[in-house]
């Protein structure tokens, strides 16, 4: 019996000790993506305000290599959205927005309001894997 009860706890000890910061995560542990995001956009809770101008804008993510899972031009109950090729989720066009993921870099490019448009929108969807993040933009006059 004293031999189990040594065996017992020589277990216990190794379990307790083996725990590590170092293991890997499982669902639901990711850090969420951390964002570089252009100085020259007013943000208003996680809307990013565009110009009527129009522009290209870089975020780079910092702890992750994102790619695209789709955009939705409109709002984001209502808009239409574009899914990615599987053979390509770092580029996705519209009619007026682009966007392109190039390593850690996203850009993301809106033409010029025209005359008959006084505003839109647009959400970016984004992942790495088992993380999962968005970008959203208006653009009004």
């Amino acid at each position: 019996m004293k031999k189990y009860l040594i065996l017992f706890a020589c277990i216990v000890t190794l379990c307790i000790t083996s725990c590590d910061k170092d293991e890997p995560l499982i669902d639901g542990d990711w850090e969420a993506m951390k964002w570089n995001n252009p100085t020259e956009l007013v943000q208003q809770d996680r809307m990013f305000l565009i110009p009527a101008e129009g522009g290209s804008y870089t975020f780079e993510c910092k702890n992750y290599y994102p790619w695209m899972l789709g955009v939705i031009e409109g709002k984001v109950e209502t808009g239409q959205y574009f899914f990615t090729d599987n053979e390509d989720r770092h580029h996705l066009k519209g009619s007026w927005w682009e966007v392109s993921i190039d390593k850690k870099l996203v850009t993301v490019t809106l033409s010029p309001l025209d005359s008959e448009t006084s505003m839109r929108d647009l959400s970016v969807s984004l992942t790495a894997g088992d993380i999962f993040d968005y970008l959203q933009f208006h653009q009004e006059r």
